[in-house]
């Protein structure tokens, strides 16, 4: 979250940022959409003084009365707003606006819908070639990636983030947070092109949207598999960093963590955490790795008023949004995803030679594993016939399956291994 503001003087202008912990990075400020007429910047007169006494002495009497002033005004808001860490606790902020106390901050979305069209969808993948240099990596991945600039309903304010091109007719996956409030919305390709761009639909707790351009024949991303991903791989982010002009910059570093929780608002995330260096417009944009794949979408960073903070952004993971995205496409809203009602060690153990299994620690009672005779001590081997070797395989086994749907677990007993069947006709609760 961004308080922002633009000061203009002669002969320069000058960004300045008021930063929470963590924030979107979105960057927002006031400027005219593509095709509007732009409206000249105001000019301050540069005052100079003249070197005679009397000049100065009316100079220094100006500047104490000014000081005099800032003094009482801060010991008044101080008083009535308290403290600035309070003031960002106990009052609103909105970063698509410049400045706080916004009363109303909505997620709705009010660009011109588009329905999806039928069999479309996103898919990751775990195949690749040999690694790439950043060279090629740029090369390969730039032409696909947009920035995306949406307009505040009812103000003057611009939301500037970026988003990738994930089919050549012309869908595009951003964050949510870029357009939420918006209700128009302009897409610039990497060759300046411009097309207006319709919504297709969005999800506010995992900060996802798709926007839809009437267009054909666009370069696209491949995503690969985040779950292949472990610390310490090189991955690389495009995107456009504080200014539109500045679109297209790569920006490069590592894994620095897996399945990192991060509170955000009213919302915990589990994302990638990385050192590559991310600024307020890098919102939607990719994370890559080093086979050129879209491995994450760059969502927040830390920020502190108080301290420096270096080298801490995240990513939401490919593998995590793929089932976000086509529920998105195919239902306009995410679905929920089933309880299978047990819970496992992290990693597996050796049991046999070449036999490896998680242990279930628990089993939630009349759950779907619970009605199936699964019990606390069995081990699971496979779920639909796929080793899970970890939770997080669990849990990537969950997100492909639907209330109602039949889920196939491999168990081993006391060196006996057996197939149940669960019938999942529960929600999970988170």
């Amino acid at each position: 979250m961004e308080q922002h503001r633009t000061i203009y003087t002669e002969g320069q202008v000058i960004e300045e940022y008021s930063r929470t912990f963590p924030a979107e990075i979105v960057e927002t400020y006031e400027r005219p959409m593509p095709g509007e007429k732009k409206e000249e910047c105001v000019s301050a007169d540069s005052n100079k003084w003249e070197s005679n006494r009397k000049k100065s002495r009316r100079g220094l009497a100006i500047f104490l009365g000014c000081l005099a002033v800032l003094v009482v005004g801060a010991v008044v808001l101080t008083l009535y707003y308290g403290l600035p860490f309070q003031r960002q606790q106990n009052r609103p902020y909105d970063s698509r606006y410049d400045g706080y106390y916004h009363e109303e901050v909505t997620d709705e979305v009010y660009i011109p819908l588009y329905e999806a069209d039928e069999n479309v969808t996103m898919t990751t993948t775990s195949e690749h070639g040999e690694g790439l240099s950043a060279q090629e990596i740029y090369r390969r991945v730039n032409p696909a990636v947009v920035t995306v600039m949406a307009q505040v309903k009812g103000g003057s304010m611009v939301s500037v983030g970026t988003g990738v091109i994930f089919r050549e007719d012309g869908y595009v996956m951003t964050n949510q947070h870029v357009v939420a409030g918006c209700d128009q919305c302009v897409i610039l390709l990497e060759n300046d092109t411009t097309f207006e761009a319709r919504y297709v639909a969005s999800d506010a707790d995992n900060d996802l949207a798709i926007l839809k351009m009437n267009v054909v024949g666009l370069p696209t991303v491949e995503f690969g598999d985040s779950d292949d991903l472990v610390v310490g791989d090189p991955v690389y982010a495009i995107g456009s960093p504080l200014r539109v002009e500045f679109r297209g910059t790569l920006t490069n570093g590592i894994v620095s963590a897996i399945n990192q929780e991060v509170n955000m608002g009213d919302k915990t995330m589990s994302l990638i955490q990385t050192n590559a260096a991310l600024n307020n417009g890098n919102s939607g944009g990719p994370l890559i790795n080093q086979y050129g794949q879209v491995v994450g979408i760059n969502v927040i960073k830390m920020y502190s008023q108080y301290s420096t903070v270096e080298g801490l952004g995240f990513a939401i993971p490919s593998s995590y949004m793929e089932r976000i995205v086509n529920d998105l496409l195919t239902y306009g809203e995410v679905q929920p995803e089933p309880l299978i009602g047990i819970s496992v060690m992290q990693i597996a153990d050796r049991l046999e030679d070449d036999l490896w299994g998680l242990e279930i620690v628990s089993v939630t009672p009349d759950s779907a594993a619970g009605r199936a005779g699964v019990q606390v001590g069995d081990y699971l081997l496979k779920i639909d016939g796929t080793d899970t070797l970890t939770s997080q395989a669990v849990l990537k086994a969950r997100r492909k399956h639907y209330v109602n749907d039949d889920m196939v677990l491999t168990i081993w007993r006391s060196g006996t291994t057996s197939e149940v069947t669960l019938h999942l006709i529960e929600e999970a609760k988170s």
